[in-house]
């Protein structure tokens, strides 16, 4: 695999963490219903939202 190809696939996957944490955080802000209506509980939102990303 070449070095720009590698770097490429990294770049990608960094934002698409950056990505994720961002729509769970939105996700926090809704009402219980919501969140239980989307698939996810309270609790998993918040594991999911918090962390540094290292990019």
């Amino acid at each position: 695999m070449s070095v720009f190809r590698k770097f490429g696939r990294s770049v990608i996957e960094g934002r698409q963490r950056q990505a994720n944490k961002l729509v769970y955080s939105t996700l926090l802000n809704l009402g219980d219903k919501a969140i239980h209506s989307a698939g996810y509980t309270r609790e998993e939102l918040k594991r999911k939202a918090v962390g540094a990303i290292y990019f």
